[in-house]
């Protein structure tokens, strides 16, 4: 599935994107590792696994 379609607003777009910041920025900091840890992703979006999902 296309990340982007997953979207059905520009809106809803842009709330993801400023909701999950501070995961975006820590994932942007440690973008040089070879994996990101999910247990780390998890707990910056505060252990809500639905949150990480592209679903």
């Amino acid at each position: 599935m296309d990340i982007l379609s997953h979207f059905r607003t520009i809106e809803e777009l842009t709330k993801t994107l400023s909701r999950e910041q501070r995961l975006l920025s820590e994932m942007f900091e440690k973008r040089k590792l070879m994996k990101y840890p999910k247990a780390i992703a998890l707990e910056i979006v505060g252990g809500n696994e639905s949150r990480l999902s592209n679903d």
